[in-house]
């Protein structure tokens, strides 16, 4: 126990570290806000079938794109490449609010929309092969990965409480205004970053015309790496329940409980609240060397308290159950981004996580389109026992190689590394 909190308190305590979750916290707002502000100008203008039309459209280009975007973070420094990664999602955010606000026609509103979106699938690729680069053990990088939880959970809140509250009292470009400002500020954090410049470059040097080929090099790792692949596979799972949730809460709040669009944000923010505090329970992890039977065990839990929304359909009873989806959401998550970080290779790390992001994209596509067929094909209800069931029976069916994955996963050995920094 005594490890684990030193190793916690050194992730808290570094100025590089703060900086760097500070602008994932401003991240995530952003991501989870803009992403039900626009959902709820497609429900306003077609129901459940335009949401899952405006998934389609948003996401599509974004999953064919990150695993490409991927390869900046394993051929450049990886902070720059994080920051100017904020600055274009400011942007794009800016020129998105602008649309909105003059009632622009729709398809400038899906089209700048769609570029914002391309703009968020850089972020965690760069983050997540960032973060070996500023930790020092596997204990550092483990806990640095609990505060990332903690983080995307409370973003996961507070993002839709402010989009509610904005989308009562203004509307959809509210939202993305005031997060294109948030973002900004994200990319002015990271740009303050002070580091060894040694350890957040990759060490490979690529030449011109070996980029195409070391660019798919993310997909080829995964196609002959059995743990990697399965844990992104995993993962991806995990993020189909989450775009379906998207359309969920939205279709939840305004035909099963009738609390209106507002209330769609506040579903939401339940399930970060819950996800706070599943991500700070992890906190059990550092220092753990098995982390798959969390990642399973928080899978599970992910997904059966969705399925109890269908039977309890409640103002009070579905946050609680949401909130609790949202708790092992992050175990799940945590658990799974520390061990991809553990079992891939340092020099292809961006390109995995980028074929990872790349596939929640997908995922997220998947998820919507599915629950807005299975809202109007056979109602709410019925959507979400299907989507709370889909998890745990992808579990249970790949529990056996999930189990082997622990036997061969090390915690990578940086005390040559740090010994090297020290002289």
């Amino acid at each position: 126990m005594t490890e684990r909190r030193g190793s916690f308190r050194t992730v808290v305590a570094d100025p590089n570290l703060r900086r760097v979750e500070l602008a994932f916290l401003g991240f995530n707002m952003t991501e989870f806000a803009t992403w039900i502000a626009i959902l709820v100008y497609a429900y306003d203008r077609g129901g459940a079938a335009a949401m899952g039309a405006v998934s389609v459209i948003l996401l599509v280009p974004s999953a064919f794109l990150a695993p490409f975007a991927a390869y900046a973070g394993d051929r450049f420094r990886r902070d720059r490449v994080l920051a100017l990664d904020y600055l274009v999602q400011g942007i794009a955010m800016a020129v998105t609010a602008a649309t909105l606000y003059l009632d622009a026609p729709v398809a400038w509103v899906y089209t700048t929309a769609t570029i914002a979106s391309i703009s968020i699938t850089f972020t965690r690729p760069a983050q997540n092969s960032l973060l070996p680069g500023l930790t020092e053990t596997p204990a550092d990088l483990t806990a640095a990965n609990v505060v990332s939880g903690v983080v995307e959970g409370t973003g996961k809140m507070l993002g839709p409480i402010i989009a509610g509250i904005l989308l009562a009292s203004s509307g959809p470009w509210a939202v993305f205004a005031t997060f294109a400002v948030v973002t900004l500020l994200g990319a002015l954090l990271v740009s303050g970053l002070r580091v060894d410049v040694s350890t957040v470059t990759p060490d490979a040097r690529i030449e011109a015309g070996d980029v195409w080929r070391e660019t798919l090099r993310g997909f080829r790792t995964l196609r002959s790496a059995r743990g990697p692949r399965l844990i992104v596979l995993l993962m991806s799972s995990g993020v189909i329940v989450v775009g379906a949730l998207d359309v969920l809460f939205v279709a939840t709040a305004i035909e099963l409980l009738d609390i209106g669009a507002s209330g769609a944000g506040f579903l939401s923010a339940a399930f970060g609240a819950g996800a706070i505090v599943g991500a700070a329970s992890t906190v059990a992890l550092v220092g753990r060397r098995r982390l798959t039977p969390s990642l399973a065990g928080g899978a599970l839990l992910f997904g059966a308290p969705i399925g109890l929304v269908a039977i309890a359909p409640s103002a009070v009873s579905a946050p609680v159950l949401f909130a609790a989806a949202g708790a092992g959401r992050s175990v799940g998550d945590v658990s799974g981004r520390t061990l991809l970080q553990r079992i891939s290779p340092n020099d292809v790390l961006s390109r995995v996580f980028g074929v990872l992001e790349g596939l929640t994209m997908l995922a997220l596509v998947i998820g919507s389109v599915g629950a807005a067929i299975l809202i109007e094909a056979y109602g709410v209800q019925a959507a979400l026992v299907v989507v709370g069931a889909f998890l745990p029976v992808v579990i249970l069916l790949t529990s056996g190689r999930l189990l082997s994955i622990d036997r061969s996963a090390e915690a990578p050995d940086t005390e040559r590394l740090r010994l090297l920094r020290d002289i």
